[in-house]
């Protein structure tokens, strides 16, 4: 039996406190052949699937703590390896967003735009970034809002999830969402966004948004592509984002940069407060 990849890595810093250890297999295993040796200790359980095996922590881990593991078959070690969680928080997984559906009560929010502006998403729609705060914890989640409507709870579902290229999802420190559509109203029109991808770049704490861009292609449905630059160009006017037509000249395409948004914001993840990096990416 051979491990052909182990999570998390070697050293690997900054996660969170319900990290997982997972273990890709070139053979498939009995769960009552394999143990996880974890220093200090905590309380796991385990699930086996032909060819993974996953340690799950019952509880979160202490922060700012290293662990050392070992996984053992039939007394015979596997892997091992070491990892430190970051000072408080969940990570998440490719496979927690994946159809998940954010829901937010926005009278419960207080709003985190920097230079976007609540208004702007009231009447138009677009990305909301909302910080709720219950009690004494905090936690900010990210919408893909439809919305005009700011007196209650803004659902959006998410697609299929998007990887950087040569980032490991485990250390979390970039995110991307997939979202087949989203309506938009600018002042010219209804418009709805296709193949919406969104990338967001954290420091590598994953603590803090640095910057995030977007692209998408824009169904502005135009029978003809001087119709369709004319509506580019009032829709970069209004709503202050690039806006061309695409090569097949028969959509166009938008791509949007938001700088300067602080916050502390990894969807899913609950930190505590703190000043944002600015240090940038």
């Amino acid at each position: 039996m051979r491990v052909t990849e182990a999570l998390p890595l070697d050293g690997e810093a900054n996660l969170g406190t319900n990290a997982t250890i997972s273990l890709q297999l070139d053979g498939a295993v009995l769960q009552e052949d394999v143990a996880l040796s974890l220093s200090p200790p905590a309380p796991t359980r385990v699930a086996v699937g032909p060819d993974e095996l996953v340690f799950t922590p019952d509880g979160p881990l202490a922060p700012e703590t290293e662990y050392v593991w070992s996984v053992t078959l039939c007394g015979q070690e596997l892997s091992s390896g070491r990892f430190t969680t970051r000072t408080y928080g969940e990570a998440v997984g490719p496979r927690d967003l994946v159809d998940r559906a954010f829901q937010l009560d926005t009278r419960k929010g207080r709003w985190a735009l920097g230079a976007l502006e609540a208004e702007y998403v009231a009447r138009y729609g677009g990305i909301l970034l909302i910080e709720v705060i219950e009690g004494n914890a905090s936690a900010l989640d990210l919408l893909l809002a439809p919305g005009t409507d700011l007196s209650g709870t803004i659902v959006q579902s998410v697609g299929p999830l998007t990887r950087s290229s040569g980032v490991p999802f485990h250390h979390n420190p970039y995110l991307g969402l997939r979202v087949e559509q989203m309506a938009l109203t600018p002042p010219n029109g209804a418009v709805t966004l296709s193949d919406l991808n969104l990338e967001l770049a954290f420091t590598n704490a994953g603590v803090g948004l640095s910057d995030g861009r977007i692209s998408a292609t824009v169904d502005l449905r135009e029978p003809s592509a001087e119709g369709l630059a004319e509506r580019c160009a009032a829709f970069e006017a209004e709503l202050g984002v690039g806006c061309s037509p695409c090569e097949d000249g028969e959509a166009a395409c938008v791509s949007v940069q938001i700088e300067g948004v602080g916050g502390w914001l990894v969807a899913g993840l609950h930190l505590k407060e703190e000043e944002a990096d600015d240090t940038g990416r």
